[in-house]
């Protein structure tokens, strides 16, 4: 294991932890508390806030931003601009493992903005496997479950249901996603498109999943 890497422009408060391989690029924030977990990189300018717990071999892009006290899971990737605030305890912000959040993608905490009651921050929760596409919304106070897809540009303000593929504005169910080797210990989400290499398949060392023509439709 390697130790941290931190440009000298980055600014890392003295309570943070970096875990070994973490690299942590030109004018990226670490705030108090925070917790980088092995081989994770923050790229330029992205900011996380006191507090956040960020997993293993995750890759928070630039310009992102991390909110206070929320929990990211392992192998997840945040895109650049992407914004994830805070919640409560009641309502906490949780990324699950082996998310993908795109560039400029923005999960929520206020579910009803209002300059006359009092702000109590509902985070949402993002299951393993989920995939939120670039420029896609979600209000706060929802749940992306497991292996479910919003698309580009859409605005979720319904929870997204286990494998389910959403979008538009507000965002409705388009179709399911693809599971590969179904029923099997190698059981896993597939790609969203037939032709892309399955890199969970390779991971697994298992043949190439090839689903029949027309699933994904």
């Amino acid at each position: 294991m390697a130790r941290p890497i931190v440009e000298p422009s980055a600014i890392v408060h003295p309570t943070a932890i970096l875990c070994d391989d973490v690299r942590i690029g030109h004018g990226a924030i670490i705030e108090a508390n925070a917790r980088i977990g092995v081989g994770t990189s923050v790229w330029h300018y992205a900011l996380v806030r006191a507090g956040a717990r960020v997993g293993r071999k995750c890759s928070i892009g630039r310009s992102a931003e991390i909110g206070p006290n929320v929990v990211v899971g392992d192998e997840t990737r945040v895109g650049s601009g992407a914004q994830v605030h805070h919640g409560c305890d009641a309502y906490p912000t949780i990324i699950g493992d082996r998310v993908f959040i795109a560039p400029k993608a923005f999960l929520s905490n206020d579910k009803y903005p209002t300059l006359v009651a009092e702000f109590v921050p509902q985070g949402v929760i993002i299951e393993d496997d989920a995939v939120i596409a670039a420029d896609a919304s979600v209000v706060g106070g929802l749940r992306v479950c497991e292996g479910a897809v919003l698309g580009m540009g859409a605005v979720l303000t319904k929870v997204l249901p286990r494998g389910e593929i959403w979008y538009g504005n507000p965002a409705t169910p388009r179709g399911r996603r693809v599971v590969h080797y179904p029923g099997c210990g190698e059981e896993h989400w597939g790609t969203l498109c037939e032709d892309e290499v399955c890199a969970r398949c390779r991971e697994l060392g298992v043949e190439q999943w090839r689903p029949e023509p027309g699933v994904l439709e």
